[in-house]
Protein backbone atom coordinates (compact mmCIF):
# COMPACT_ATOMS: atom_id res chain seq x y z
CA UNK A 1 0.00 0.00 0.00
CA UNK A 2 2.96 2.49 1.04
CA UNK A 3 4.48 1.30 -1.98
CA UNK A 4 1.57 2.01 -4.09
CA UNK A 5 1.08 5.60 -2.57
CA UNK A 6 5.05 6.22 -3.68
CA UNK A 7 4.60 5.27 -6.88
CA UNK A 8 1.28 7.31 -7.83
CA UNK A 9 2.95 10.30 -6.35
CA UNK A 10 5.66 9.85 -8.81
CA UNK A 11 8.48 9.39 -5.87
CA UNK A 12 12.00 7.45 -6.37
CA UNK A 13 11.57 4.46 -4.65
CA UNK A 14 14.81 2.91 -3.06
CA UNK A 15 15.46 -0.84 -3.64
CA UNK A 16 15.26 -2.66 -0.94
CA UNK A 17 18.48 -4.45 1.10
CA UNK A 18 18.10 -8.20 2.35
CA UNK A 19 19.98 -8.79 4.93
CA UNK A 20 20.28 -12.48 6.62
CA UNK A 21 20.50 -13.14 9.94
CA UNK A 22 21.42 -16.52 11.43
CA UNK A 23 20.62 -16.04 14.80
CA UNK A 24 17.62 -14.63 13.79
CA UNK A 25 16.64 -17.62 11.65
CA UNK A 26 16.99 -20.40 14.23
CA UNK A 27 15.46 -18.57 16.78
CA UNK A 28 12.35 -18.32 14.18
CA UNK A 29 13.13 -22.00 13.18
CA UNK A 30 12.90 -23.23 16.99
CA UNK A 31 9.48 -21.53 18.04
CA UNK A 32 8.08 -22.97 15.18
CA UNK A 33 9.18 -26.15 16.39
CA UNK A 34 7.76 -25.63 19.63
CA UNK A 35 4.48 -24.87 18.29
CA UNK A 36 3.82 -27.78 15.97
CA UNK A 37 4.94 -29.61 18.99
CA UNK A 38 2.23 -27.97 21.30
CA UNK A 39 -0.20 -28.06 18.22
CA UNK A 40 -0.40 -32.24 18.70
CA UNK A 41 -2.95 -34.03 20.38
CA UNK A 42 -2.76 -36.83 22.42
CA UNK A 43 -4.90 -39.88 22.00
CA UNK A 44 -5.78 -41.89 24.76
CA UNK A 45 -6.38 -45.53 23.88
CA UNK A 46 -9.97 -47.13 25.19
CA UNK A 47 -7.71 -49.43 27.72
CA UNK A 48 -6.17 -46.71 29.12
CA UNK A 49 -9.08 -44.46 29.91
CA UNK A 50 -10.27 -47.44 32.86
Amino acid sequence: DIYLTKLAKGEQIEDVAVTHDADKEEFIRTQQHKLAKKSRTRRTTPAEKK
